[in-house]
């Protein structure tokens, strides 16, 4: 028996529980009561317990797979019977689904079989024109943004994009919004970030030792 692995989900297989055996061994609301202890094992690779130590009480159990007592016991007496050997009592009220590893996936095999469209994929960024507003911007991208353009005022820089995009309707239209705003924000950094003023006069916290950085790293590329 494995041990010390959580899995969020586990392979279910339409033809094996249409016509496997398991139709044949419990009764409909039993079935109900397999599947349910099934999700539960997989909080513990294979086991049913509150802690190694510890059982499910029974009435908990029921009332957590809102079943009456008596479908829970008939169940759990069915899938203990040898015969049909679907659970182990491996300590007092503590049980083993028989065959884990068939009902559970190693990790890598899981990832195998997640499509690619499901991955997480970043949101698309586009430019909302009757509002004038940028869309599909999260705040994981802010967050992105700001570490890696420290220099810049991100939403000052994502307002004077929109001002450039109004004043040059033409070039105003992109496929790829998110590589736009990277490559503004790039060139951004890279001229010394946005001013931003106190008081019209005081420089934002950071940008005039950025630009300062900048000055002495191109000194010390000349000869």
């Amino acid at each position: 028996m494995k041990r010390g692995y959580t899995y969020d989900w586990f392979p279910f297989f339409r033809s094996k529980w249409l016509w496997g055996s398991t139709r044949h061994e419990l009764e409909p609301a039993e079935r109900s009561v397999f599947v349910d202890l099934l999700c539960l094992a997989g909080n513990d690779d294979g086991l049913i317990q509150a802690n190694p130590e510890t059982p499910y009480p029974h009435t908990q159990l029921a009332a957590m797979f809102c079943v009456p007592p008596e479908v829970l016991e008939s169940t759990l007496k069915k899938c203990l019977d040898p015969k049909i050997g679907k659970l182990q009592e491996v300590r007092p009220g503590i049980y083993y689904v028989v065959n884990w590893d068939a009902y559970s996936l190693s990790t890598s095999r899981k990832k195998a079989a997640i499509p690619k469209a499901a991955k997480e994929t970043p949101p698309k960024i586009d430019l909302d024109r009757a509002r004038w507003l940028w869309t599909g911007i999260e705040p994981a991208d802010y967050k992105t943004w700001n570490a890696a353009y420290p220099a810049c005022d991100i939403p000052v820089e994502l307002s004077k994009m929109i001002a450039w995009i109004q004043a040059n309707p033409t070039k105003g239209h992109k496929s790829n919004w998110r590589k736009f705003i990277t490559n503004w924000l790039s060139r951004s950094q890279d001229k010394g970030g946005t001013v931003r003023t106190r008081n019209f006069n005081s420089p934002a916290v950071g940008t005039d030792d950025w630009a300062r950085q900048r000055e002495a790293k191109e000194k010390a590329r000349k000869p």
